[in-house]
């Protein structure tokens, strides 16, 4: 009886502690727009500080300017666009009406150039993709592809080569919208060279399965990895019964070979 007893009291004495926890995120829906005119501003990025500056997140604001997230009541968030000036907002101090978007006002900024160079930015959005560009994260020393993969915000590799977005695993690794090499993608991530890959693309809440699409979304990402033009081929080789082939991408070329 005194076990029972004192089960119950250890269980009694957890509820509050969840309880905060629970209170201690906050969830918030935030438009961006232009302090001028007004206008949603699309494709502003959102970062996510701790109270010891290290980056939790990111978002990246919809055609409508809108961005969702959770926080903690500490965080500092961070408002970013080319062409205007950055505004950091403390979660403390952002009030709002129920049911009400939150609005950041971001003010234009005047740059005056020497000479202009066009250069895509580092991260763009195309609907629920988010690209990065290879080339804006590349560092001297770097050789294969999770040499930078380590560098993209919002993507961890761990110790073993597998890749998480956002905390979560991804479900798929794609080379040009393929599926070629299954859960032993690390043998691409690790062998490929990085000056063969020119974008990496995260898909959200990507749905693998074909028959669940539109119906069942997922809460994980999928990688796909767009190859330069001078490393790009079409796969070659079929795939017959009773035998397992393996597809491998990289040094400008992709093979198959039977294991």
């Amino acid at each position: 009886m005194r076990k029972i007893l004192f089960l119950f009291f250890l269980s009694f004495m957890c509820i509050p502690v969840l309880s905060q926890n629970e209170i201690a995120m906050k969830k918030l829906t935030i438009e961006v727009r232009d302090s001028v005119t007004y206008q949603p501003l699309a494709d502003a990025m959102c970062r996510v500080m701790n109270a010891t500056g290290r980056l939790q997140g990111f978002k990246v604001a919809d055609r409508e300017g809108q961005i969702s997230l959770s926080v903690q009541q500490e965080d500092i968030l961070t408002f970013s666009l080319i062409g205007y000036g950055k505004r950091k907002i403390s979660v403390n101090n952002i009030q709002g009406q129920a049911n009400q978007p939150i609005i950041v006002l971001l003010a234009p900024k005047q740059v005056q150039l020497k000479e202009v160079i066009v250069k895509l930015p580092p991260i763009r959005k195309q609907g629920d993709t988010l690209v990065y560009n290879v080339g804006s994260f590349l560092q001297k020393g770097d050789r294969h592809l999770e040499d930078v993969l380590k560098k993209l915000p919002g993507i961890k590799v761990a110790e073993n080569g597998s890749v998480s977005y956002q905390g979560r695993a991804i479900n798929r690794f794609y080379i040009e919208g393929q599926d070629l090499m299954g859960d032993n993608y690390t043998q691409a991530t690790r062998n490929m060279p990085v000056n063969a890959v020119r974008d990496v693309e995260v898909m959200e809440d990507h749905q693998p399965i074909k028959l669940l699409q539109g119906r069942k979304p997922s809460e994980s990402a999928a990688l796909n990895i767009k190859l330069d033009k001078g490393h790009w081929a079409r796969p070659f080789g079929e795939i017959k019964g009773g035998i397992d082939t393996r597809m491998k991408v990289w040094d400008n070329q992709l093979s198959s070979h039977k294991s």
